[in-house]
């Protein structure tokens, strides 16, 4: 009904995933129970006009290669910690999205390999279940439990007769998930051996032997 509406061609949702872009929704949501949520469709029906769909943080590293802080870059990383933990990769000129868009849902990284904890996606040891705005209060759980009785005892103690100094509360838990957030953004490194490498050394007889005994 607005008269400037006809100016739009087009909508584009940002939406944390996982996504399938081939139904144009939401597949399997980690912090949504349903199996399927679609996006695309209900609001191109609705209003007639082209709709595209990517995944947030996809979306926030094209807004700031065009519009902020990437614009005279090439190559951008975009991490968000909010309810959950995602990235956006921008490489060589070109957004880095994968078969279903998937390709930087870098929360489900493993970072603990005992898998202490459950990430929303139903895996354990995920960085999002530790770290994320929904993972930190099982986080500080898991720390709390990790004591010894006497420590928690006293600790709760300290923290019942210093109620009002948060500090002494929030401190320790920030350093955790500081340490936790801080260390498992992995180092980007050049090969010196430029592009044609893909795997080399020992490790790659262990995913393709058949290969490497033809050579």
């Amino acid at each position: 009904k607005d008269p400037q509406a006809k100016n739009i061609v087009g909508i584009g949702i940002g939406s944390a995933g996982p996504l399938d872009l081939k139904r144009g929704g939401l597949m399997k949501p980690t912090n949504i129970p349903y199996d399927f949520v679609p996006l695309v469709e209900p609001l191109q029906d609705a209003l007639g006009i082209p709709t595209y769909l990517l995944n947030d943080c996809s979306t926030a590293v094209m807004g700031e290669k065009h519009f902020g802080a990437g614009k005279e870059h090439e190559n951008l990383a975009y991490i968000t910690l909010s309810t959950g933990i995602g990235g956006g990769i921008y490489v060589d000129g070109h957004l880095l999205i994968g078969k279903d868009g998937n390709a930087t849902e870098i929360g489900h990284f493993t970072i603990d390999y005992d898998g202490l904890l459950l990430c929303g996606c139903g895996k354990r040891g995920h960085w999002e279940a530790y770290c994320s705005g929904n993972g930190i209060p099982n986080f500080v759980r898991l720390l709390i439990e990790d004591k010894n009785p006497e420590e928690v005892e006293t600790s709760l103690l300290l923290k019942i007769i210093t109620l009002n100094n948060g500090d002494l509360v929030i401190d320790p838990i920030k350093r955790h998930v500081k340490e936790h957030a801080r260390n498992r953004v992995p180092e980007i490194i050049v090969t010196p051996l430029g592009g044609d490498v893909v795997i080399y050394g020992a490790l790659a007889l262990a995913f393709h032997p058949n290969e490497w005994k033809q050579m």
